[in-house]
């Protein structure tokens, strides 16, 4: 009985130094899977949960490099505070393909501490990955895939297919022809199609005008359509592919199409704040997006296609 007293007392004055030490650890790191045995497929829940006190710096590894023989199906980090330490714990859902016997192992977590470098190890940890066939089945072989059967080629189904599919296109151009007929002279209403260039580009200017995408934060959606309004019209007007094109690409193309000065300067202009709006994140004031729709109205107004002449186009030139 004596010495088991003295055991509990070397044990205990053995254990408080350990103790106190581990409470007053700047960073503190721990592992584990909430399945330690699964089955190929499976999947398990690997943690790394960090506690460290507040104003420690500390350096994660490369987890996808220490995970490397698993199949990371998922991740994500999970942050909080428990007695005046922070939290982070790094959740990775894993899966496995071959059976066997695997260890995650030791993760170092860096930290810097008064200045000088330290690092705290995690615990590893054991998975078994197990076969998904009963243990009187273990002898089963997979065999491969079979070759597949050579079906011999029917030439009789062939033409009778053949004749079948002449048989209905005679019938589908009959049935067409007759409509044609019982439809000839009369041409279906289609607003869109009677516009002309600047009617379009015009209706689709007042479209923009009326949904107020500025006042509602709608930026560059609104600088967006505005830009394709224009060149939408430049494609229409002049039978030049704008939308694949550059702002100054289309610039050229403006003065090989001998545009007047004037438009062409209110188009480029309006063309370049729709850039600066796209792509380099600018945001205009109200006013000056409500110039940027005055000048493309403008435009269309001053290149507008007339029936016996067009006074934007230097003829002469």
């Amino acid at each position: 009985m004596k010495l088991f007293y003295n055991l509990c007392i070397f044990l205990f004055i053995g254990l408080c130094p350990v103790s106190a030490f581990a409470q007053n650890l700047s960073v503190d790191v721990s592992a584990t899977v909430d399945k330690s045995v699964v089955k190929i497929g499976d999947r398990f829940l690997y943690k790394l949960r960090i506690s460290r006190k507040p104003g420690v710096l500390m350096e994660i590894p490369d987890m996808d490099k220490i995970l490397e023989q698993f199949v990371i199906v998922n991740q994500k980090i999970e942050q909080g505070k428990s007695k005046g330490k922070w939290l982070e714990t790094l959740c990775f859902e894993l899966a496995l393909y071959e059976t066997g016997k695997y260890e995650i192992p030791k993760v170092g977590i860096l930290f810097k501490e008064k200045g000088q470098e330290k690092t705290v190890f995690s615990n590893s940890v054991s998975v078994e990955v197990g076969s998904i066939l009963e243990p009187d089945q273990t002898h089963y072989r997979i065999r491969d895939i079979k070759q597949p059967l050579n079906v011999p080629f029917n030439y009789g189904l062939m033409i009778l297919l053949l004749i079948c599919l002449l048989f209905g296109a005679a019938i589908i151009a009959f049935i067409m022809k007759k409509l044609l007929k019982r439809n000839k002279g009369f041409v279906p209403f289609n607003n869109e199609i009677s516009l002309s260039p600047d009617e379009k580009a015009f209706k689709l200017l007042d479209e923009l005008i009326e949904e107020d995408l500025i006042k509602n934060g709608f930026v560059k959606e609104y600088y967006t359509r505005l830009s394709g309004i224009l060149r939408g019209y430049l494609e229409d007007r002049y039978d030049y592919s704008a939308m694949d094109k550059t702002t100054q690409e289309i610039s050229k193309a403006l003065k090989s199409l001998k545009v007047k000065m004037g438009p062409y300067d209110l188009m480029r202009t309006a063309l370049e704040n729709s850039d600066l709006v796209k792509f380099a994140k600018y945001l205009p004031v109200s006013k000056e997006s409500e110039n940027d729709v005055h000048q493309a109205r403008s435009f269309v107004e001053m290149t507008t296609e007339h029936p016996e002449t067009d006074e934007n186009i230097d003829k002469g030139s």
